[in-house]
């Protein structure tokens, strides 16, 4: 984002010294042209006016799928695992995991994040802040009731165990692992440095409530949210992920990074730059093969051809830092 920054005020400079010394209006006219892609590109790049957006839930809202719901298994347990979904998901993705931790002897802890799993006119109006002040008032409220507390999160759920591991890394609140799966903290497709304009034109791009994606296989057709992208908590997302990438360093804490080579949504990439970013002296790597499937290879947690050699990779390192 500094070099997107960067490059876009360039242009803007030189636009306007081309515009001001040459007189010639065919110099005028390319000077014009230059100068609206860099306000664009600046405007897109920075945060600049930028407010973050709140939604407002009813106590007990209708969801899109009782599927949909928050999961909340409490038995008494001296050990438990607060699962963060994703961006326009929800809790259903861990829906074949949860009977494997509660089976281990672990409370489960799944949120649905604000505005998801609902409808369209109230995901528009949250934003990654409000996610995060969800998650972060939860582990508050339930990691003294622990002896041993682990944050598991993916794709965006990843990038909110991330903040909350830069803040949380020591105190009374520090969780004694934390777990990404699929998790990005920078993306490189071209169509998001125009988001934040877009979204002022089309809010809701191609946004619509679907369950089970055809394109996907091997489980992953059971994925249960939003299909598509809502515009304004998606710049949000991108904005929050260019801060938490610049304080991984603030991370200590024992941690499990999982990545599927060739992921569809999120570069592969992303695993190298976290794990070598972070100050965590107990960290594991996992990427998993999953190139004999035509899917998106990002919903790990659905995959029934990984299902438990994933659980096992997870539980085995948690157990490990309990």
């Amino acid at each position: 984002m500094i070099k997107r920054y960067t490059l876009f005020t360039t242009l803007t400079v030189i636009s306007l010294f081309a515009y001001i010394t040459f007189p010639a209006s065919s110099i005028r006219g390319i000077s014009i042209i230059l100068l609206l892609f860099a306000l664009t590109g600046l405007i897109n790049a920075t945060p600049i006016f930028h407010k973050e957006r709140f939604c407002d839930e009813d106590e007990n809202p209708v969801l899109m799928d009782e599927k949909a719901a928050a999961v909340s298994i409490k038995k008494g347990n001296t050990k438990a695992v607060l699962l963060i979904h994703g961006f326009s998901s929800t809790p259903w993705l861990f829906h074949k995991h949860i009977p494997l931790f509660v089976a281990a002897g672990y409370d489960v802890l799944a949120p649905r994040l604000p505005g998801h799993g609902v409808n369209k006119e109230t995901f528009i109006k949250s934003s990654f802040t409000q996610y995060y002040r969800y998650v972060e008032k939860l582990l508050i409220e339930s990691r003294p009731q622990y002896e041993s507390f682990h944050i598991i999160g993916v794709s965006m759920g990843g990038v909110l165990t991330l903040k909350l591991a830069e803040q949380h890394s020591i105190g009374p609140y520090a969780p004694n692992s934390i777990v990404t799966l699929a998790t990005p903290v920078r993306l490189t497709d071209p169509r998001l440095s125009l988001v934040r304009t877009m979204s002022w034109v089309i809010p809701i791009f191609k946004l619509k409530t679907k369950d089970g994606l055809s394109r996907e296989t091997d489980g992953g057709e059971n994925w249960l949210g939003y299909e598509e992208l809502c515009l304004p908590p998606a710049y949000s997302t991108f904005m929050a992920m260019v801060h938490v990438k610049n304080k991984l360093q603030k991370i200590s804490l024992p941690h499990l990074l999982i990545h599927a080579r060739g992921d569809k949504k999120v570069p592969f990439e992303n695993i190298w730059k976290i794990g070598s970013s972070t100050s965590s002296k107990k960290q594991e790597l996992w990427t998993p093969d999953l190139s004999a499937w035509d899917h998106s290879r990002h919903a790990l947690f659905l995959y029934d051809s990984i299902r438990d050699e994933l659980f096992t990779k997870i539980r085995t390192f948690i157990d490990l830092h309990a």
